[in-house]
């Protein structure tokens, strides 16, 4: 494309009001905000004149910017879609943590046999208690005991559920 077709090309696509609205009602609709809508199709406009200036060949400009605006708008959602449930996880992550705090204090400040005297464990819990206070892995009390590491972590979560009622009872 010569240089004064892109000129010809960028001055009529900015003097298109028509379209740049009709763009920006359709980011609009998407996004449901007026500043991140803007942003969207300012956006394609700058990525149109960003290809039109390296010498590509755009055949259907309005068309580039229709699909750009979509693309970029489906960016955003899919952000802040990721960005809630990044704020989720580490809200629960922090719950997590705060209560294996809480465990590992239990476990190392030799409370633990005041309050096992005070929960009822069957033989199977009070085997494993006794590797988790020896400071066992998952994968080696899974082999000692022949069984998965997978249902190791889950009986060590019921366990830590138990103490962790009991506490709370307390």
């Amino acid at each position: 494309m010569t240089k004064n077709k892109v000129d010809g090309l960028i001055q009529t696509l900015f003097t298109d009001q028509k379209l740049y609205k009709a763009l920006l009602a359709k980011a609009f609709q998407m996004l449901g905000n007026d500043a991140e809508s803007e942003d969207v199709v300012n956006e394609a406009y700058i990525k149109l004149f960003e290809v039109l200036n390296q010498a590509q060949e755009v055949s259907n400009p309005s068309g580039f910017l229709w699909n750009t605006v979509y693309r970029k708008a489906i960016d955003i959602l899919r952000k802040k879609q990721s960005n809630q449930q990044y704020t989720s996880h580490c809200l629960a992550t922090q719950k997590e943590a705060r209560a294996c705090q809480e465990m590992k204090r239990f476990e190392q400040g030799e409370e633990w046999r005041h309050w096992l005297k005070k929960v009822q464990l069957n033989e199977a819990e009070q085997t494993l208690f006794g590797y988790i206070k020896q400071e066992y892995t998952n994968q080696e009390i899974a082999k000692v005991l022949d069984v998965s590491a997978d249902e190791i972590r889950k009986r060590r979560f019921s366990l830590k559920r138990k103490f962790q009622r009991l506490l709370k009872s307390a």
